[in-house]
């Protein structure tokens, strides 16, 4: 026969797995949700991201249009541009030619190597550094980048596209009242598309 105090002892155990139970299924509840919420968030960012960065590349077009240079021509393959640059060593057109073809080739380490010959030539060339702050983002170097965009736009300080992709490096890093400066700076030189999304989506004012 079971004693009072065997039934009072197996009761406390079944309370005490009975809470362990529930303990278990709040924190599964409470791992699921989060994982539900980081998600959404991950997703609306990844969106906005989207929005803001899908012409990066602008910059990479000639760059005659905001200060001397034959600008770029997509049709030459790395081959051409090269042997245009042995036969032309110190101009800076053609080394930054290459290196919007080595970033548009996705092969951004040569790109910035290419871009630095450019700027050793020609150190008051704004492209150059616009450039290399693409390649710099596109490896994950905000700061680098950051850096190249900011000197583009002392030597240029209408280059509209450097503040948007400045703006975007800040995004990443999440400092939006610089990246809101930035985009609002480049609406006022005629390019709004970043900054609008950006008040759309109530990141800026």
């Amino acid at each position: 026969m079971t004693s009072n105090k065997e039934n009072q002892h197996n009761h406390h155990e079944k309370k005490k797995g009975g809470t362990l139970k529930f303990i278990i299924i709040m924190l599964s509840l409470s791992l699921f949700v989060s994982f539900m919420v980081k998600s959404l968030v991950e997703t609306r960012g990844q969106k906005i991201i989207e929005n803001l960065n899908n012409d990066s590349y602008s910059a990479t077009q000639p760059s005659s249009k905001i200060e001397k240079g034959r600008g770029f021509e997509d049709e030459k393959t790395v081959e051409e541009l090269n042997q245009e640059i042995n036969e032309n060593p110190q101009d800076a057109d053609l080394y930054n030619e290459s290196g919007n073809k080595y970033l548009l080739d996705g092969e951004f380490e040569d790109a910035i190597e290419a871009f630095n010959k450019a700027i050793k030539i020609n150190p008051n060339y704004s492209e150059p550094y616009n450039g290399k702050g693409i390649a710099y983002r596109n490896l994950g170097e905000y700061s680098k980048a950051i850096e190249s965009y900011t000197k583009a736009i002392e030597l240029y300080p209408s280059f509209f596209e450097a503040y948007n992709n400045r703006g975007v490096c800040f995004m990443f890093l999440g400092e939006y009242s610089k990246m809101c400066f930035d985009f609002n700076k480049a609406c006022e030189l005629g390019s709004c598309q970043k900054i609008e999304v950006s008040k759309a989506k109530g990141l800026c004012k």
